[in-house]
């Protein structure tokens, strides 16, 4: 690649790094919104934070490139054309570090957000399905408690 190569996809990571700031913002100001017009459920919560961390790690990898696009630009350097995408090409992308630690962190990200937010507000939804407190032939507050717990969680 060449130097006007190298600077229109710098400016490309200009332009993702800009809309990635004015998203987080976004997303920030939709919150306050939310919280002030009555609050939030806590799933509702726990989605917004994921939002901000995958939009964060996204402004973090656009300016690490901008760097790196930077310093290229600078030196001069002849970037070699890629070989075309293949199965092989694949897993030499893949087994590089930042790639490795990446794919690691967003299916950990992930587990995470599903065993402590999804999961837990599913099985409050289908045990809540069955109680209404002072409801006639609904069940007790007893069996809503035991209910979570049978569900593996604990409701002190």
């Amino acid at each position: 690649m060449n130097k006007d190569q190298l600077a229109k996809r710098l400016n490309g990571y200009i332009k993702a790094f800009v809309v990635s700031i004015l998203a987080l913002y976004a997303i920030g100001q939709a919150r306050e919104q939310i919280i002030e017009s009555g609050g939030t459920d806590h799933l509702t919560a726990s989605i917004f934070v994921t939002l901000n961390a995958l939009i964060a790690f996204i402004t973090i990898f656009c300016l690490v490139m901008m760097f790196r696009l930077k310093s290229q630009i600078k030196r001069g350097d002849a970037v070699v054309p890629k070989e075309p995408l293949s199965f092989a090409r694949l897993v030499q992308i893949a087994k590089t570090p930042a790639i490795l630690v990446g794919a690691i962190g967003v299916l950990v990200l992930a587990g995470l957000f599903y065993w402590y937010e999804w999961r837990p507000a599913q099985i409050l939804k289908e045990c809540a399905k069955s109680y209404i407190p002072g409801g006639v032939g609904r069940l007790s507050e007893e069996s809503y408690l035991r209910c979570l717990r049978s569900h593996g969680l604990d409701q002190s």
